[in-house]
């Protein structure tokens, strides 16, 4: 498989800083450092390429960095990601969606700039890299109620500026329509397998031993709920984000370290649908516990920003609050879908050797896939999202 060396070099960084700076640019040199470990990222490698350029009729040595985004080496990955389109449409997002949401009349910054998509000899694009605007992603576990209140305005804006570009275009996200979670041949792989998963860690906690027969019963129904949850009528649709975890949330802290704006990374998986679907994936997988027991303060807050947005748009047909809180009670069978998929993986950290490939392969004690259901932090998610999802009645069929 071709690398990322074979596209990035003093010629290729040349013609992108000269596009960038509409002037001739010399550059002395460049180094690349690798961004991305096992566990940190399933769907793409990044690395830092930072740069010693001068501009024009100067002397004076400048620097500037800029992210790297590309297919990963591993053979399996690789086809996880083209199976899915990730980087179609992540490159779909940066050069056409993404530069027709900030011409809008408000607009406020919650994207990366793009320098340079290619698709040959392999996927990649060249990023803004936000550390330089001292932007930084929250280490160390799920996000706190502060933290989470900045993702859920960030994403009310999103959310309200494509309801905006869509109310001016009708066709402009056409083809835009499928949840990360729809149903593939690895994606059906991977949900079958952390449900069982769950049926088998269920039966080893007597606390949970009541949602064994439930969860079998119920099991091809919630899948197939979750398979075509982007299907699901609503009279609410916006741009989801598609993949909105903490992983893909760079902050922006003030003097203080209190954290004061948030900016979203990772545009693979774009979806066309009510916006409950980002809020259930955010809150299932992204916050703490704390700020799990709020989420009808989270969803408050986030269904009043999204009014605010509407209004700075100059959107007059307003959404309705109780349809709103319609949607977030039908789609919480993604919730529960996000909770078995994504969460574990989360809670088992930068284990060694943490890939799909090794997800799928054993369940041996020792393994990644053992230690993602059997870890201490993903039991204690268990007690809580279990009864939480059985409240709004999704395993009685």
């Amino acid at each position: 498989m071709a690398s990322e060396y074979q596209i990035i070099s003093k010629k290729s960084l040349k013609a992108v800083f000269d596009d960038y700076f509409k002037q001739n640019v010399e550059i002395a040199n460049f180094k690349s450092t690798q961004l991305t470990s096992d566990g940190d990222n399933f769907c793409s490698e990044l690395k830092r390429i930072s740069v010693s350029y001068s501009l024009q009729d100067e002397a004076k040595k400048r620097r500037f960095s800029l992210i790297a985004k590309y297919l990963p080496q591993n053979e399996y990955q690789a086809q996880f990601i083209e199976e899915m389109k990730f980087f179609y449409f992540e490159q779909k997002m940066y050069s056409q969606i993404i530069p027709k949401l900030n011409q809008l009349d408000y607009s406020l910054k919650f994207a990366p700039e793009l320098y340079y998509s290619s698709q040959k000899p392999i996927p990649m694009l060249l990023l803004e890299d936000l550390s330089r605007l001292n932007y930084k992603v929250v280490t160390g576990g799920n996000l706190d109620f502060n933290h989470s209140l900045l993702v859920i305005e960030k994403l009310a804006y999103l959310h309200a500026a494509s309801y905006a570009l869509h109310e001016q275009n009708p066709t402009v996200f056409k083809g835009l329509n499928q949840f990360i979670l729809r149903k593939t041949d690895i994606m059906a792989k991977l949900l079958t397998t952390c449900y069982d998963e769950v049926l088998i860690a269920c039966n080893d906690i007597p606390e949970l031993q009541k949602y064994v027969c439930k969860l079998k019963v119920a099991r091809d129904h919630i899948l197939n709920k979750v398979y075509n949850i982007h299907f699901m009528n609503s009279n609410l649709k916006v741009l989801n984000h598609g993949d909105c975890w903490r992983n893909n949330v760079l902050f922006h802290y003030s003097k203080e370290g209190e954290p004061v704006d948030a900016i979203f990374i990772d545009f693979q998986n774009p979806c066309f649908a009510s916006p409950c679907l980002d809020l259930q994936y955010f809150l299932a997988t992204s916050v703490t516990l704390e700020v799990k027991s709020k989420y009808s303060v989270i969803l408050d807050h986030y269904f009043n920003s999204l009014l605010k947005y509407l209004d700075k748009l100059h959107l007059n047909a307003m959404p309705k609050r109780e349809e709103f809180y319609e949607d977030f009670r039908s789609t919480a069978h993604l919730g529960f879908a996000s909770s078995i998929f994504l969460l574990p993986i989360t809670k088992a950290g930068k284990m060694k050797g943490a890939s799909v490939e090794n997800f799928l392969e054993s369940r041996e004690e020792g393994s990644y896939r053992h230690y993602c259901f059997s870890n201490e932090e993903y039991r204690k998610e268990m007690m809580y999202y279990l009864p939480f999802f059985d409240k709004f009645g999704i395993f009685d069929i």
